[in-house]
């Protein structure tokens, strides 16, 4: 099997509008982020000029208010919430639009923050760079939970379903198996390798797994009693296969058989 990263905890840092990136506070790939971190400062005149309007549409609201007629008001509030609106959805956060209608001063570079935890797989964001709602500045991937894509042979995939639990060994036999879970199964089969991809999710809170790195992983399988006999033990011609029956007295029977699965230095 081969480590990689669960794609269901891959995010991705945008911009929701246009600027110039002004300070970078996580500068390398493969530092470690917490959710709400500080990622980048960026200078937006756009941004700029949206809360200028919103600062516009509070004191026409508050003026509003003071008018006989109900329509106005009512106008006024509906002004006030669209330029509010407009900017949440720019990401800029409640606690920021506070902090420009408390002081009544726009804010000049927005704090963009990290959306999860995890490792810093990507970085493209520069001091001076100018962005666009397009640019992909950071990927963060959390590895505290992977997946296993491990390759079965088309003659063992029926005796495995979703569900299964599968031991997770490493090649340095010092360090313990890991416990797995079968999630998916792959729909079609290899014709290069005859093989069928299986899904396992692990947990990872030690790093131990890293992406792209090898690993063993081993099916409990449940089978009725079965006569076994060593490997070696089986004289195969290529037309026919012959096991040898010690009667004692140095007094060996050939005997014709069938060999079914191998489990591990035996073969049913």
């Amino acid at each position: 099997g081969t480590v990689a990263a669960d794609e269901t905890r891959v995010g991705h840092v945008h911009t929701r509008t246009e600027g110039w990136i002004e300070k970078v506070f996580v500068d390398f790939t493969g530092d470690i982020v917490k959710s709400g971190q500080p990622m980048f400062t960026v200078y937006s005149p756009e941004m700029l000029a949206s809360q200028q309007e919103l600062l516009l549409a509070a004191r026409a609201r508050d003026l509003m208010h003071a008018n006989p007629l109900a329509s106005a008001a009512e106008h006024g509030e509906s002004l006030f919430e669209a330029a509010k609106r407009r900017l949440q959805l720019w990401d800029l956060s409640d606690d920021q639009i506070e902090q420009v209608l408390r002081t009544g001063q726009p804010i000049r570079d927005i704090t963009v923050r990290a959306p999860m935890s995890g490792f810093v797989t990507e970085r493209n964001a520069f001091p001076n760079q100018k962005v666009t709602p397009d640019s992909d500045l950071y990927t963060i991937t959390d590895l505290s939970h992977v997946w296993i894509v491990a390759d079965v042979y088309e003659s063992d995939i029926a005796t495995i379903k979703v569900g299964d639990t599968a031991s997770i060994t490493f090649t340095n036999t010092a360090t313990p198996p890991q416990k797995a879970r079968v999630t998916y199964i792959q729909p079609q089969v290899d014709p290069t390798t005859r093989t069928v991809q299986v899904r396992l999710e692990v947990h990872n809170s030690a790093m131990r797994l890293k992406p792209k790195m090898f690993v063993n992983v081993e099916f409990g399988i449940a089978t009725t009693p079965q006569l076994t006999v060593p490997i070696d033990a089986v004289l195969d011609t290529g037309d026919r296969q012959t096991v040898f029956v010690d009667r004692g007295n140095g007094y060996l029977e050939p005997r014709r058989v069938n060999a079914g699965e191998r489990f591990g230095d035996r073969v049913v």
